[in-house]
């Protein structure tokens, strides 16, 4: 290569360098080995290293522990297929800071090829305040729901109510003198009982003051119960974990699952024509594993994508930290699987 050549190639190098350094997200170049070859001053801010420290670093160690071993096959499986994609599409990502402290982030690799050597540059972003404001939403949302519960039941049922005792009156008072609109009337009376009736038990949905004062399991198999009830389905729950799981499982992630075990129930209701569901919490190897399995009509693969359910639930488990998978065929029924990262202590 002749000295003009070589001028270019430096001043193409310097400007690539001078865009890395001025990038606002965390940039990591590394080798097909692992090796770090280059980072931005904001990457140092983000994982708390020195520049000096990365470049005597691999790449897998700013990967958690518990994703650690499974990292190498995943460098050589974009290696192989070397294109710029989102790493993790469809989970959440963790990174770790010099610390130890973990950290959820998102991720986009690309290829840098010279020659025969192909490195990657992952543009990382550090998404705590995100994560921070989705579980404040949350929590708004799930006290707007509880405030609308109250009302329910505080307000509507009990007019709801009135309005029974009165009709009930009127019934009767025709009962003598017309009894064909007494009979009329005997069905708005059962009509508003029956309103009454499905109102209380919305509002016990948005209010599941079970949850708060018995804890997930018991508020799992009462709501087990109370779809046996309103629909006559068999809704059977398998508890295949310690009872100290109340105890230590936190509020706000008791409450995400109970709302996606909810959510699934009343999917499988409505949509899937089934006969029986089965729910099921159990500890398995470190990780809380929540199934919900019907035995109904299933659906077309990806249908799940479209439904506005399916969307909540995947956030909900997301703002927890928990992955949350649907396996469907059609006439094979649907299984929800929600796997939180657990032990208990």
């Amino acid at each position: 290569m002749n000295a003009p050549e070589n001028e270019k190639t430096d001043i193409v190098n310097d400007r690539f360098r001078a865009v890395v350094e001025s990038a606002p997200n965390g940039i990591v170049v590394a080798s097909r080995g692992g090796e770090i070859t280059m980072v931005n001053q904001r990457a140092e801010e983000m994982f708390g290293y020195t520049r000096e420290e990365f470049m005597a670093m691999s790449v897998d160690q700013l990967v958690p522990d518990r994703f650690r071993a499974a990292h190498p096959s995943r460098r050589d499986s974009f290696h192989a297929n070397p294109r710029p994609r989102s790493m993790g599409a469809g989970r959440d990502l963790y990174a770790v800071r010099k610390g130890g402290e973990e950290f959820p982030v998102e991720i986009a690799l690309t290829p840098l090829v010279e020659g025969d050597e192909t490195q990657v540059l992952a543009s990382i972003v550090d998404i705590t305040q995100r994560k921070r404001l989705e579980v404040e939403i949350v929590r708004i949302s799930e006290n707007e729901q509880r405030r609308i519960g109250q009302d329910l039941h505080d307000d509507l049922c009990s007019q709801l109510s009135g309005i029974g005792c009165l009709t009930k009156v009127i019934e009767q008072n025709l009962a003598r003198k017309n009894p064909e609109e007494a009979e009329l009337v005997k069905k708005v009376t059962e009509m508003v009982g029956q309103a009454g009736v499905r109102a209380r038990e919305i509002a016990k949905g948005l209010v599941p003051t079970v949850l708060e004062t018995k804890g997930l399991l018991r508020a799992i198999s009462d709501l087990a119960s109370r779809q046996r009830d309103l629909y006559g389905i068999n809704c059977e729950v398998n508890l295949d974990v310690s009872s100290r799981l109340d105890e230590q499982l936190p509020s706000h992630v008791a409450v995400q699952l109970y709302r996606i075990t909810q959510e699934a129930v009343a999917n499988a209701i409505k949509h899937s024509d089934c006969d029986t569901i089965v729910v099921t919490l159990a500890l398995l190897e470190g990780s809380l594993e929540l199934t919900i399995r019907d035995d109904g009509k299933g659906m077309q693969p990806n249908d799940e994508s479209e439904g506005m359910g399916f969307f909540t639930m995947k956030r909900r488990a997301e703002i927890v930290g928990a992955a949350l998978t649907v396996s469907a065929a059609i006439s094979d029924g649907t299984e929800i699987r929600c796997s939180l990262p657990f032990a208990l202590i």
